[in-house]
């Protein structure tokens, strides 16, 4: 048996078994790591073959072995395990893959921006700047209407993709495609929240709706507009809106759901109306770069520090 002091200095038998649970994580963990040596050098593994391929399918790590996790000391010798960087890459890529943008991922970001006209550079910075509120912790929104062409889809899954690469959780819809799903699934008994998919979106932490009524909506189209908008902007949740109707279209197709829509962009978001001109559609012209140094400082501090010369990612 063993003798060990209490906090009030009185002694108190335990067995093997109880003693154990005193031990330190770090002394536990590096028994099995000693261990896990003994057995690879048995079976002849080299000692690098562990980062070959981790069994969680992310990037191998040095930092932890590829645990993702670390370990700390305090000052009084204990330690206590914390996430590894590499850690937010993991989720990033997973939520990457469950958010519906990740055929994005390389071509949708602010560097891949045509921004080469004054209106364009204004698009440029208020998204910019949305994005930056939300870094910050902001739950504000961000409607951005108008021309097609004009760049709104490409901006609004920016700030996504930042937002995803931060290993926030963001979900993003094409209304039309949404809403076909939507409809299928959904019960008139119990109404359009009861659809699995339309609470799905009504929950999303972060949500991108792209091209809300493009094509002319039904009455079933505009009430699950509505059971969302109005869902998300009761408990305040960030919500991204591109859409090539006017406010003025959305107040004519539905006042409920466009006057949700404008008030929390007019609250604490942003609200970007591109008026109707062709000369504004990007797709058809060629694209006209910035030069990399023009670029690098159009963007945040910390962004862009990756870009070749012609404005892409190396």
């Amino acid at each position: 048996m063993l003798q060990v002091m209490s906090s009030s200095e009185s002694t108190a038998t335990v067995t093997p078994q109880d003693a154990l649970t005193h031990r330190r994580i770090g002394d536990i963990v590096s028994d099995l790591q000693k261990l896990i040596e003994e057995v690879r050098a048995r079976d002849g593994i080299a000692p690098d073959a562990s980062h070959a391929k981790p069994a969680d399918g992310g990037p191998a790590c040095k930092e932890c072995d590829s645990k993702r996790f670390v370990l700390l000391t305090a000052e009084n010798g204990y330690q206590s395990a914390h996430n590894c960087s590499c850690l937010q890459a993991i989720i990033a890529n997973r939520r990457f893959d469950a958010s519906g943008m990740a055929h994005m991922r390389k071509t949708h970001r602010f560097e891949d921006f045509t921004a080469n006209t004054p209106w364009r550079e204004d698009l440029f910075d208020k998204a910019t700047l949305y994005m930056l509120d939300l870094m910050a912790g902001g739950n504000g929104w961000f409607a951005m209407l108008g021309q097609s062409g004009a760049g709104k889809t490409h901006l609004c899954t920016a700030i996504c993709i930042e937002l995803l690469n931060s290993a926030k959780e963001v979900l993003y819809i094409v209304w039309n495609d949404f809403v076909v799903t939507a409809k299928k699934r959904f019960d008139p008994e119990f109404g359009h929240a009861n659809s699995q998919e339309v609470t799905r979106v009504q929950q999303a932490a972060y949500l991108y709706i792209d091209d809300l009524f493009k094509k002319a909506p039904s009455q079933a189209d505009i009430d699950i507009a509505f059971e969302i908008i109005n869902y998300r902007a009761a408990v305040r949740l960030p919500t991204i809106i591109s859409s090539e109707r006017s406010m003025n279209d959305l107040t004519k197709i539905d006042e409920a759901t466009a006057s949700r829509i404008y008030e929390m962009v007019c609250r604490n978001g942003h609200f970007v109306a591109i008026a109707p001109d062709s000369a504004k559609n990007f797709r058809k012209s060629e694209p006209d770069w910035y030069s990399l140094a023009q670029r690098k400082a159009m963007l945040p501090a910390g962004m862009g520090e990756d870009l070749d010369g012609g404005g892409r990612r190396v």
